[in-house]
């Protein structure tokens, strides 16, 4: 029903990936101080509200007219070849324009860094966050532009006859050529190519750069709360070992069925002798604990619990005490999950008083024989409750004795409250 894990080994391998960055309450990376909050009638407005507005407007009566001009043009001369040739070329000239506005207005990307505690001598470690957004793309917007411009400038005294070049192209390609075809193409060439650059540039100044910083927040923010749910776990799975080490939790023994070998015999003051398997003593701290005075068939059960061999698909504590309730007598037997890991769970036991006489002075947790002590005695609280934490990969029935052996609860683990699917099918 249950067996050995190195609670902690599979959380502490993402301790290696775990950064210092984790987002604070208004999202800022944790030792990064964050900005302080803005009332809403105080944050920025978007370009379209102020009084400031792109000359978008502009732009769009500007590309209009340029397009009418050329269909004036195109219906001028009667050509609906070369009309279709010139829109042709604006079209290109447009977005040509256009890709060389967006690599120019590019804004530069700030990597954050996420500065640790100091150290000794007062400095602070730098530690990088873990997500950093990619700039390959404002990189290579960055050397294309200088290419462009020094070569351009270098250049400078051919692009006149390079322009004259394409005019002449297109007035070759129609005959008989319309007065003016080189002209206008070099018009429309210069002409679209500008818009489609200023209008490509404003909006990448404008808008480009808070639709990036807006996306990689949202990965950063999802980012950071992965990692600080993984350190969560990891604490979580420090305090559980915590509680291996100190006897508090209870871990399960080996899986598979394991034959009872030699038996040894163990005194307790107040019963006499109780045996139980040599491969799985009993600690010694649990030895010390006696076992409160039980009814004779009662205390045989016991007997025979702790002396049964392991065998991991029997539920023992049925097999050998049969059903009982989880709520008797004015006792109630609950269990809940304190702590779940991929393939193990770490589970509260509690025995407490809801009406009755007070509870005695101990319970004793009957537990699955993998366990290696599956009889634990826990003494009651003030407030008529005692509970045991134990950690296990499978399901099976735990058993309580209270009251001196008057009321016996049981429950199954498979009834526990939010329990996977993989512990019941353990």
């Amino acid at each position: 029903m249950t067996q050995p894990t190195d609670l902690a080994a599979s959380e502490r391998r993402a301790a290696a990936i775990v950064s210092r960055f984790t987002p604070s309450s208004n999202g800022s990376p944790k030792g990064v101080a964050a900005p302080p909050a803005r009332p809403a009638d105080a944050a920025s407005p978007r370009p379209g509200q102020t009084s400031e507005r792109p000359p978008w407007r502009v732009l769009r009566f500007a590309l209009a007219f340029a397009a009418l001009l050329v269909a004036a043009y195109g219906a001028t001369i009667k050509s609906y070849t070369l009309l279709t040739i010139e829109a042709l070329i604006g079209t290109a000239t447009l977005s040509v324009g256009g890709l060389l506005g967006f690599l120019f207005g590019i804004p530069r990307t700030t990597r954050r860094n996420v500065d640790s505690t100091p150290t000794a001598d007062g400095h602070r470690d730098t530690v990088a966050a873990p997500y950093e957004p990619s700039n390959n793309l404002e990189q290579v917007a960055d050397w294309l532009t200088k290419i462009l411009v020094g070569v351009g400038l270098v250049e400078l005294g051919t692009l006149g006859g390079a322009l004259a070049k394409v005019g002449d192209q297109v007035a070759k390609a129609v005959t008989p050529t319309p007065t003016g075809t080189a002209i206008v193409t070099e018009v429309v060439v210069i002409t679209f190519a500008t818009l489609g650059f200023l209008a490509s540039f404003l909006w990448t100044r404008i808008y480009y750069g808070g639709i990036q910083a807006r996306a990689d927040n949202d990965i950063v923010n999802w980012v950071a709360s992965k990692l600080e749910d993984q350190e969560t776990r990891i604490d979580r799975a420090d305090k559980v070992a915590q509680k291996l080490a100190s006897g508090k939790l209870i871990p399960g023994g080996s899986a598979g069925p394991v034959a009872p070998s030699m038996t040894t015999t163990m005194a307790t003051p107040a019963t006499g002798t109780v045996t139980v398997t040599a491969e799985q003593p009993m600690p010694t701290s649990e030895s010390e604990i006696p076992f409160p005075d039980l009814p004779k068939d009662l205390r045989q059960q016991l007997d025979r619990f702790l002396l049964t061999g392991v065998k991991w698909d029997d539920d023992t504590v049925v097999d050998i005490f049969g059903a009982h309730p989880s709520s008797d007598k004015g006792r109630t037997l609950t269990a809940e999950i304190t702590a779940q890991y991929e393939k193990a769970l770490v589970i509260r036991l509690v025995v407490e008083r809801h009406d009755g006489a007070p509870m005695g002075d101990t319970v004793i947790f009957l537990l699955h024989p993998t366990f290696r002590a599956r009889a634990r005695v826990v003494p009651v609280e003030g407030d008529d409750r005692a509970d045991l934490e134990i950690y296990c990969t499978a399901w099976f029935t735990v058993a309580a004795i209270a009251d001196d052996g008057q009321t016996v609860l049981a429950f199954d683990l498979r009834n526990v409250p939010g329990v996977p699917d993989w512990f019941k099918r353990g």
